[in-house]
């Protein structure tokens, strides 16, 4: 009976919030004004809230090495200490940003020592020696965690160490960076199939290397065009255009749909689906497809035929499935597109922000940059409850409060919100001077 009342309200829920978020607003394009304000906006939030609590004592506990993000509704540390991996790498990038914007030597001397005190801690804790790799958890050493090691934190630690370099010229992260290059390639590759085991220490045909997941191959795609940005290299251009296609070719679901499977069998062949979170399509995770694929083949001057197509399919299933009328941007839906729960998470909310804004400069077409407006205006309204501390992890689409904590479990790290802050600020001036290169995005970060 639960679960039948459930669906009801999700059925009722769905049909009240049905209708494209971009039709509620005016159809005129921005003008040098309006992006000019929203630009100074998205500054000023990120330079005045988040950057300066993610460096803050709040998740910097010196007791306990490395970042401690579990937070309480009220900002307070909750006594949890497990952090995996993926979120201490998130939150050096996410200090390598406060650096390169800080505007006080003084500030920038003492952000960079509790930064390099924190790699000093991923180093230490995390760093499989013998692979070269990370493992997930701290201090694993057992031959049982080294199987256990996952690629997906690989690749995080490429993209996240080499954008750190990019950001405040740290060698040791490029080198960490690099290591993990190599690393994919000798020992994560699918060299039958293509792509990337999700887990590298394991023999291909282990039933936990029987899933392509979407997202570890299109943050790879970034990661590789990251590492080529600060170390170019003839190898890593190849590896990109290889998996541009993968990306392209194979993760779109039936013919031309637009929705994206989050995961795909080792052959690239279709999950069935039932109901686990492989065997959906998650929408940030296809926001965040759009988004990095336009960057990089804007950035390297790619030319594909069908990118603009694609993006354009992908975009308009976003704002028919994967959007609230007013501007809430739902978790996963299952094949069809049919969302599976009605919560709205930070991540996907930021991801869809620079995903609408990057498929308005890519076309010119008006409603996309409205549904940027009518996501930010959303998220502004409620996932951002105060002036002091982190986006709330999740909201219903209603607006109403579900969260017990501030941290979004140990996930929630800066990340995913800076990031979309400063993409669309470079965005927003890009598209303020008329420029279709990326060679603005220089002036965001410093």
């Amino acid at each position: 009976m639960r679960r039948l009342l459930a669906r009801w309200r999700n059925a009722i829920t769905l049909w009240l919030q049905a209708g494209c978020c971009s039709d509620r607003l005016p159809q005129a394009a921005p003008t040098p004004e309006e992006l000019a304000a929203t630009r100074a906006a998205l500054a000023t939030h990120l330079d005045g809230q988040i950057l300066p609590f993610w460096v803050s004592p709040a998740v910097n506990h010196e007791r306990f090495g490395g970042f401690v993000p579990h937070l309480d509704r009220r900002l307070r540390f909750t006594g949890e200490t497990e952090r995996g991996a993926i979120v201490q790498l998130r939150l050096l990038y996410t200090h390598a940003i406060a650096i390169a914007r800080a505007k006080d030597a003084s500030r920038q001397t003492e952000l960079r020592g509790q930064y390099r005190r924190r790699l000093s801690f991923l180093v230490d804790h995390y760093r499989d020696d013998d692979t070269g790799g990370f493992f997930t958890l701290p201090d694993e050493t057992s031959a049982a965690a080294r199987e256990d090691m996952e690629t997906r934190v690989q690749i995080h630690a490429l993209y996240l160490l080499a954008s750190v370099h990019r950001l405040i010229g740290c060698p040791q992260a490029l080198d960490l960076a690099r290591c993990a290059v190599a690393l994919l390639r000798e020992q994560a590759r699918d060299e039958r199939f293509g792509g990337y085991l999700s887990f590298f220490a394991l023999p291909p045909d282990h039933p936990r290397n029987a899933v392509k997941p979407l997202q570890d191959h299109i943050h790879a795609t970034l990661g590789l065009f990251r590492m080529h940005q600060v170390a170019p290299d003839d190898r890593q251009r190849t590896e990109i255009d290889t998996l541009l296609d993968l990306l392209i070719e194979k993760y779109e679901i039936g013919d031309r749909s637009g929705l994206m499977y989050n995961g795909l069998a080792f052959d690239w062949q279709p999950l069935p689906p039932d109901g686990s979170n492989v065997a959906r399509t998650f929408f940030g995770h296809s926001a965040e497809a759009i988004w990095y694929a336009t960057k990089i083949v804007r950035s390297l001057n790619i030319v594909r035929d069908d990118f603009t197509a694609w993006v354009t399919r992908v975009a308009d299933a976003l704002l028919e499935h994967g959007i609230s009328r007013h501007g809430a941007a739902y978790s996963a839906g299952d094949y069809r597109g049919r969302p599976a729960a009605l919560d709205s998470f930070w991540w996907a909310q930021a991801e869809m922000m620079v995903t609408f804004l990057r498929t308005y400069e890519l076309t010119g077409t008006v409603r996309y940059y409205r549904t940027f407006e009518a996501i930010r205006d959303w998220t502004f309204r409620h996932l951002v409850p105060d002036t002091e501390g982190p986006w709330l992890p999740y909201r219903s689409a209603w607006g109403f409060r579900r969260a017990r904590t501030r941290s979004g479990r140990h996930w929630q790290a800066g990340y995913h919100v800076a990031r979309a802050l400063l993409e669309c600020e470079a965005a927003l001036d890009r598209l303020a001077r008329g420029d279709t290169s990326e060679g603005g995005e220089a002036a965001a970060f410093m």
